[in-house]
């Protein structure tokens, strides 16, 4: 908006900023009423009631909870087979678990095969140190989720991305979903799952492949408008059939966007597929959750480092494979010579598993074998956590970011009456973005009001806003200053890509670790 249209919305921004002042001074001088403060519980409405009537309509009167029972018969099915493969769950086909060392040189093969020796002493370096640690078969548990939930999120995102390049009614319903799902928390995703399909890996999994969708679709549609329309008429040219221009045509030359969404289902797959562990999923995430709740920082660190590593590797490979272009042969080249990446990770695969049937320790590493020094390092870290000048360091630090600033930032929002923090957001919304984005704002934040979680939602927003502060105070001086040389860009660069795909849980490790479970705890991993 411009010249008239840009004042009145100003003006109406400051007009509600104004209301918003008079209410909360009204309130420190004791004139405002009680219940313009905050609503008494007896003006709540009973939402809890309303939502209990439709939710158990949809869930027995519509026979939903028994059609998502039925499918997590298949699922699983799906999910026993992979966990008699990765880790030798006692279920059909009855021939797992692999052993470490077939798996590290599958890894270290592709690898090399998609980004070279580096790449390939990453891929193989993480198997080895997830066997050696100790922690192979808890690692294999989250694999083997992982490796159904993103073939499942991949298949189901590229399907409904052609569809909704397809047609435009498609891309039209299909969008809001989007934006909505994607602007989830990841514990929104729990509850549905864990109420349709059970507490346990099948609802992890089905939480897990709904929260990896989004970008598959968004990259596939993406990727397919934008094939350059010379590339479609050679293939309507070459008589291609609309299936035919879609395999042979469209779906290849939308490859590097298509790649980039498979990255991103990897990464998201494990991202969740950790936080599920509060869902029952067993593997890296449940034992990580474990061992921080009894405080087992060691044991906490050696687990976070796997998941790290994890992350990494499946991150790297599969940003190799978007940049690596496919290879081309002269016709009759022989089969083999085609192929010779997959034959030699097959054959390394065979080798590595007759060698485990004669020697054990090629197979699974027991824990009194393994290498893990958790112990150890619990001791070291109460050690230096101990240190006087370490204890005084991050005890000042606690008590002041704490006491001093973040504890009275959240009762001075909390002090806001309730119609002024809400004037307060549909001022900034209006000046922000506009009419239509104050109403969103006033209708939601007026439903979060009326659904007597005021105050847990004000201290979540205290929470955001204090990290966001946070992180840009600390942020903004490291990025102009490494901004002044290419060189520490580039390290800066590198550290920033690799710390983006740890998973949210690691976090916790040294926030944990340094300021135990305080206000400022949450907001140091930020």
């Amino acid at each position: 908006m411009n010249g008239t249209g840009s004042m009145t919305r100003g003006q109406a921004a400051i007009g509600l900023l104004i209301g918003a002042v008079v209410l909360t001074v009204a309130q420190y001088i004791g004139w405002l009423p009680n219940w313009m403060h905050r609503l008494p519980e007896t003006a709540i409405p009973n939402f809890a009631m309303v939502l209990d009537i439709i939710f158990n309509f949809v869930k027995d009167d519509l026979g939903l909870l028994t059609f998502t029972r039925t499918l997590t018969e298949g699922l699983e099915w799906l999910l026993d087979v992979s966990g008699n493969i990765f880790y030798g769950k006692n279920r059909w086909p009855n021939i797992g678990p692999m052993p470490w060392t077939g798996l590290a040189a599958i890894a270290a093969v592709t690898g090399y095969y998609l980004g070279g020796w580096r790449l390939s002493l990453l891929g193989g370096g993480t198997m080895i140190w997830t066997a050696l640690i100790g922690q192979w078969t808890i690692a294999m548990q989250t694999m083997s989720v992982l490796a159904i939930a993103a073939p499942l999120a991949f298949v189901i995102g590229l399907s409904l991305g052609i569809a909704a390049w397809k047609y435009e009614w498609v891309d039209k319903t299909i969008k809001p979903v989007l934006s909505v799902l994607q602007t989830l928390p990841f514990f929104t995703y729990l509850l549905p799952a864990v109420i349709f399909f059970k507490v346990g890996p099948t609802a992890g999994a089905v939480a897990t492949t709904i929260y990896a969708i989004p970008p598959m679709i968004l990259m596939t549609t993406l990727g397919l408008q934008k094939v350059s329309p010379e590339v479609v008429e050679a293939g309507h040219m070459s008589g291609c059939t609309k299936l035919q221009l879609l395999r042979h045509v469209y779906l290849p030359s939308a490859r590097t966007e298509i790649l980039v969404g498979v990255n991103q289902v990897i990464m998201l797959c494990l991202a969740m597929v950790v936080l599920t562990a509060f869902i029952g999923m067993p593997g890296l995430g449940a034992k990580l959750l474990a061992m921080m709740g009894s405080f087992k920082l060691g044991r906490s660190f050696e687990i976070g480092v796997t998941i790290v590593l994890l992350a990494v590797t499946l991150d790297r490979m599969s940003k190799a494979w978007v940049v690596k272009q496919p290879e081309h042969f002269e016709r009759g080249t022989p089969w083999w010579k085609r192929h010779i990446a997959l034959l030699l990770g097959l054959g390394a695969f065979v080798v590595f598993c007759i060698v485990a049937q004669f020697i054990e320790v090629a197979s699974e590493i027991g824990r009194k074998q393994s290498l893990s020094v958790g112990k150890e390092l619990d001791t070291g870290i109460k050690w230096f956590l101990n240190i006087e000048w370490v204890k005084a360091t991050t005890g000042f630090l606690r008590a002041f970011v704490n006491v001093q600033i973040l504890i009275p930032f959240r009762n001075f929002m909390l002090s806001i009456p309730t119609p002024a923090f809400i004037l307060l957001i549909t001022a900034f919304a209006l000046w922000l973005g506009g009419r239509r984005q104050a109403i969103t704002a006033l209708i939601f934040f007026s439903l979060v009001a009326l659904s007597g979680w005021w105050d847990r939602s004000v201290i979540t927003l205290y929470s955001v806003i204090s990290a966001v502060t946070i992180a840009m105070l600390l942020g903004l001086p490291i990025a102009i200053f490494a901004a002044r040389t290419d060189k520490w860009s580039q390290r800066l660069l590198l550290v920033c890509d690799t710390a983006q795909t740890f998973p949210s849980f690691v976090y916790l490790i040294p926030a944990i670790m340094l300021f135990g479970i305080t206000d400022p705890s949450p907001k140091t991993g930020e």
